[in-house]
């Protein structure tokens, strides 16, 4: 009888015991989960933005050993345009290739093409009178004033944007480019990536702050 009392109390303890354990583990689970929990807004933005610097770094190190190669001198400092990101966002980037970071960003236009471009569908092209913004890599050339003040020259390096100087290529400024981000999508050009007057003060401090060194462009997408 003694025996039976014994293991029915020691049955009665493991019971508690095994209750206890389960509640604690069950508390710890959910305050790990409320924790460690984020609102998928914020996810996604912070997602996006570690895709955007992978990209802008993949393409500033062609850039760099595009450069190598042709044994040009330029600043470690580039211009890079995205044209995979909607034109009402910043897709211009003045980017440091030795921290591998974004020192400003811009909005930008891309060109009108045929008519047919949208926000998810954009058309790319070197020849003339086509509309179409020319992809690939560029050197920033003489600065000039024309009607609207101040522009950039763009000096084409690849086959893909060999007729930029010819076809007038330029980067200039509109007063129709925000300069904060939208949700619309940006007037388009005749091919030229045009910027806010803010955006292309930034631009020009920048360039002229590399007397000797070339600047180079990456127009991608």
């Amino acid at each position: 009888m003694k025996s039976r009392a014994l293991y029915g109390l020691l049955a009665g303890v493991a019971t508690i015991v095994i209750a206890v354990v389960s509640m604690v583990c069950t508390k710890d689970t959910t305050t790990t989960t409320v924790t460690t929990k984020q609102p998928q807004q914020a996810q996604a933005l912070l997602q996006q933005q570690r895709n955007e610097d992978s990209i802008l770094n993949i393409k500033s190190q062609e850039v760099m050993q595009y450069t190598a190669q042709k044994h040009l001198h330029i600043s470690p400092v580039i211009l890079l345009i995205d044209m995979s990101v909607p034109s009402g966002k910043y897709r211009f980037f003045i980017y440091n290739t030795t921290t591998r970071t974004i020192l400003s960003q811009g909005l930008t236009t891309h060109g009108v093409g045929s008519g047919h471009n949208t926000e998810h569908y954009i058309e790319f092209s070197n020849a003339e009178n086509s509309n179409c913004t020319p992809l690939g890599k560029y050197i920033i050339g003489n600065s000039y004033y024309g009607q609207g003040g101040l522009r950039y020259s763009l000096i084409g390096l690849d086959t893909s944007n060999s007729k930029a100087q010819k076809r007038h290529i330029i980067i200039h400024t509109s007063s129709f480019i925000p300069n904060e981000e939208q949700d619309e999508p940006l007037m388009q050009s005749q091919g030229c990536p045009i910027v806010s007057e803010k955006f292309f003060a930034e631009l020009h401090q920048f360039i002229e702050s590399q007397k000797g060194k070339k600047v180079m462009l990456y127009i991608f997408r």
